[in-house]
């Protein structure tokens, strides 16, 4: 004998409205261990003399938009942090390639996403996939 069930479409669009938001703070999760990977390594070729610059990068907290179901996060450098004030050289140093660093190298944030987009998408799927 052959079942039916039916669902009401009330239901339907509650649970699929759900399943799109587990997605997204899937996403989300997912997005912030990248950036923090990449902020990581950014700090690591950060060059120093006071640590102000290295200290000031950031990773801020996801932003969810309704419109389009995007998620973002920014990687800044710069800004103020805790115990420094504002770094207002961090362009300047990030920039100017001629620069000698006995630490450090210019580009390090530049870099360090170079270096992780190659398999950025599939590690994203891939934290999405194993976030329970």
């Amino acid at each position: 004998m052959a079942a039916s069930r039916f669902v009401k479409i009330n239901d339907f669009q509650q649970r699929f409205v759900r399943a799109g938001t587990d997605l997204l703070g899937k996403a989300a999760r997912a997005l912030t261990i990248e950036a923090e990977l990449i902020k990581a390594r950014s700090v690591e070729d950060c060059p120093v003399d006071s640590g102000a610059l290295r200290g000031s990068h950031r990773v801020s907290k996801p932003v969810l938009s309704g419109v389009g179901n995007d998620v973002s996060v920014a990687i800044r450098v710069g800004g103020p942090s805790p115990g420094y004030m504002p770094v207002h050289y961090a362009i300047y140093v990030h920039e100017m390639l001629g620069l000698h660093h006995p630490v450090g190298k210019a580009k390090f944030l530049e870099d360090a996403v170079h270096a992780a987009a190659p398999e950025f998408g599939a590690r994203i799927a891939k934290r999405i996939a194993e976030d329970v």
